[in-house]
């Protein structure tokens, strides 16, 4: 597996993925997003100097993004998505820690960088993974009246 910072040709595969009925059940806006909306918002993303996605290959094949956005000095929330068809092989947790790596390594993250990830109580798997890459459950919140679990990867506390 390797990966590749997102650029306005991955506009298309990411759409491809973001209206999957399960990626839009653990979305906070769960409606369908059209084409034209996913477009407007990817490129606020990449133009965004607080926005970093990234995109996982096997091969030449995308099998899903890692987007970091920071929330405020050394605090970033993290959101994942594998490509639906590549899902229960195990590769979001190797995607999530390889991002995870190259961002320790670029120094965009430092010693002092928390990720927080939000996931609905509900999505069990999601909640599996952060787990298994070293992230804590820290609190459970209801949020847009939606019972959630944060979860904090810190590297003071695990080395990655």
């Amino acid at each position: 597996m390797h990966i590749k910072q997102a650029d306005i040709t991955h506009t298309g595969v990411l759409f491809s993925w973001v209206n999957d009925l399960n990626i839009r059940s653990n979305a906070f806006n769960s409606a369908k997003i059209n084409f034209s909306e996913h477009q407007c918002w990817f490129k606020r993303k990449l133009l965004s100097p607080n926005s970093m996605i990234f995109i996982g290959y096997e091969g030449e094949k995308a099998i899903g993004q890692v987007r970091f956005d920071k929330e405020r000095t050394n605090y970033f929330s993290v959101d994942i998505h594998i490509d639906p068809e590549q899902c229960r092989r195990g590769l979001g947790k190797r995607l999530l820690i390889l991002t995870i790596r190259e961002c320790y390594n670029s120094g965009l993250f430092s010693l002092d960088t928390s990720i927080e990830a939000i996931v609905f109580e509900s999505n069990t798997a999601s909640e599996k993974l952060f787990k298994r890459s070293n992230f804590i459950q820290t609190k459970h919140e209801i949020i847009s009246d939606i019972p959630c679990n944060v979860l904090v990867y810190n590297s003071k506390i695990h080395f990655v």
